[in-house]
């Protein structure tokens, strides 16, 4: 597979073994995950006697943004060359295997950018993701012009052309991935999308490190920002 999985991980549970063993049987040849700052180093140390896994570590809690530009980084140093992209997938069990190879093969057939979304009309969806997103693609719809069914998957799929733009985008917790929607979509990339399963575990809330107030705050002001910037701009290159 030339593809290569990422997957920054805060405080992972036994889930995270047993997708690098999923990924692994289905043919990926290399994994690269960062340990952002957890306590507990009893998964990280199982994973490093994986020959596939490269282990990537802060001494410090980062954020999700900065865990992925992180692994960006590694990849585009030491990987770039000999893969076609990567595959940007969450720790705790919500993707399936099934999945991440579907949108993987994706990447590789058509070279786009790739989004696995979710549906969020199952009566299993928590009240809070499902109006969450919904509103979310609303505003990005309004005000970007492009309608996104998920904007806040984890699911995502980017090949070499696109990692420079990921590693020069701003925000480095949970806003930083609406952000590089937005380059996505300021660069005139074509956005593909994928249907994925939606999986919530038993207690979801307790796998998250998405707060619902503080982070929901920061991608909506990245969301208005960007684009008051971007009118801005416009009416300074018409007064010109």
């Amino acid at each position: 597979m030339k593809v290569v999985p990422i997957i920054p991980s805060l405080d992972p549970d036994n889930e995270l073994i047993t997708l690098v063993d999923n990924l692994i049987k289905s043919g990926f040849k290399k994994i690269i995950i960062v340990d952002d700052d957890t306590k507990d180093k009893t998964i990280f140390n199982k994973l490093k006697e994986y020959k596939e896994c490269i282990i990537l570590s802060h001494k410090e809690n980062k954020g999700k943004g900065i865990a992925l530009k992180t692994a960006f980084k590694y990849y585009k140093d030491n990987l770039m060359d000999n893969y076609k992209g990567v595959v940007c997938l969450d720790s705790d069990g919500q993707h399936t295997i099934e999945d991440i190879l579907n949108i993987s093969n994706k990447l590789l057939e058509t070279n786009n950018f790739i989004l696995g979304t979710r549906l969020f009309n199952t009566k299993e969806t928590p009240f809070r993701n499902k109006f969450g997103n919904r509103l979310t693609s609303l505003l990005f719809k309004l005000l970007y012009k492009v309608y996104i069914k998920d904007t806040q998957t984890g699911l995502r799929a980017i090949p070499n052309r696109l990692i420079e733009l990921h590693l020069n985008t701003k925000g480095s917790r949970f806003e930083y991935e609406i952000n590089t929607l937005i380059n996505i979509v300021l660069n005139k990339e074509k956005i593909e999308e994928v249907d994925i399963k939606t999986v919530y575990l038993e207690d979801s809330n307790k796998h998250s490190h998405f707060n619902p107030i503080k982070d929901s705050y920061k991608v909506y002001k990245v969301l208005f920002t960007r684009k008051i910037k971007k009118v801005v701009s416009n009416e300074k290159k018409i007064k010109k």
